[in-house]
């Protein structure tokens, strides 16, 4: 009985602690992007593809991020934390800083 409650308890604060960083989380905007590209010695280089360097903020606010995946004007989920942004594309979670 007690090892039940123990573990329910325990479940409850792991999805608490992952789940709070998101809640705070603000609605941003690629507003840069920068191709990547795979170089090779006889092809011309090819872009593979395409990550956000500046997330910009409703407000006007601009970060420096570094977002796989993301073209202008794609939609982030970010979290401002000291003058620092962590981004991540919209639908996935926030995880390392960027």
């Amino acid at each position: 009985m007690v090892r039940t409650l123990i573990l329910t308890l325990g479940a409850a604060m792991a999805v608490l602690g992952v789940m709070a960083p998101l809640a705070t989380a603000v609605p941003m905007r690629c507003g840069q992007e920068a191709e990547r590209f795979l170089a090779s010695a006889t092809a011309p280089p090819t872009p593979v593809r395409k990550d956000c360097v500046v997330a910009q903020s409703l407000d006007g606010q601009t970060f420096p991020v570094k977002v796989q995946k993301a073209k202008s004007g794609d939609k982030l989920n970010g979290l401002v934390k000291e003058g620092k942004a962590v981004c991540a594309n919209l639908g996935s979670p926030l995880s390392a800083e960027n």
